[in-house]
């Protein structure tokens, strides 16, 4: 798997955002084998090229207003993103809006476990057993590790600024249900 990860929190001196997304990537560098690439857009703060070769991933250093990023990133989906290459956002890259929970479908993964994470705003997750979904909407897609289900929710999380929830392979959960701005994390960790 190709994972591009939003590195712009992690070019200051890292606290906070910036030093666990540098210790998430480190971590899973030292541990997985997949292909994670280093995205940064600063205009001030430049990325260490060495410090992204020290922990096994690559470097995307380009100086990208941050109004201009984040036109390109959520309506252009620029970086590219190809095949399946997963965004992973920090800092302000990962801004999505999202709406009332009737928009929203349930999702499924097998090879990875989710853990979704807060950053600001408030999160709305519908979440029901995989093992009483019936109405599947598009069949399971091996290379993108999804499939949707018409099914409702049985409930639902609310995940403000700060929460975090994790979804088994044996959870289906519609996430970006909630309404306004968000802004969250998602990391993927493969089941074996």
């Amino acid at each position: 798997m190709r994972i591009l990860v939003d590195y712009r929190a992690a070019l200051r001196a890292r606290t906070g955002v910036g030093e666990y997304i540098h210790e998430l990537v480190r971590a899973y560098c030292g541990t997985y084998d997949d292909e994670i690439t280093l995205f940064s857009s600063s205009w001030k703060d430049r990325p260490d090229p060495g410090a992204a070769r020290a922990i096994g991933a690559t470097l995307i250093d380009r100086r990208i207003p941050v109004r201009l990023l984040n036109l390109l990133w959520h309506r252009a989906e620029w970086p590219p993103a190809p095949g399946s290459l997963t965004r992973l956002g920090s800092g302000d890259g990962s801004r999505e809006t999202h709406g009332p929970a009737c928009m929203w479908r349930l999702e499924a993964h097998r090879r990875y476990i989710d853990i979704q994470f807060t950053i600001d705003g408030n999160e709305e997750i519908g979440w029901k057993p995989l093992a009483d979904c019936a109405l599947t909407s598009e069949p399971y897609d091996e290379a993108k590790d999804i499939m949707f289900f018409r099914d409702r929710p049985d409930s639902w999380l609310s995940l403000p600024a700060g929460r975090l929830a994790i979804f088994f392979p044996d959870d289906a959960h519609a996430p970006l249900a909630g309404r306004g701005t968000l802004k969250k994390a998602i990391v993927k960790i493969a089941v074996s």
